[in-house]
């Protein structure tokens, strides 16, 4: 069985890059941060101790936007 892979909206790309460049972090996680922080704000989920991506585990676990 496959894993679901939302598609992002094709207008919403240039932001995220530009916004990902800003924060210096890659696009994947910039929308996980994204996505965690509106589970955290709407009680969805209370903490979040993991790391978005493998591939950003020198960047730690600060999800400030």
């Amino acid at each position: 069985m496959g894993v679901y892979s939302p598609k992002i909206y094709e207008q919403m790309i240039p932001t995220l890059y530009r916004l990902a460049k800003l924060k210096g972090v890659t696009m994947t996680r910039l929308v996980n941060m994204i996505i965690v922080r509106e589970l955290m704000n709407s009680g969805h989920i209370i903490s979040w101790e993991g790391r978005t991506n493998n591939a950003d585990k020198n960047t730690g676990n600060n999800f400030n936007l």
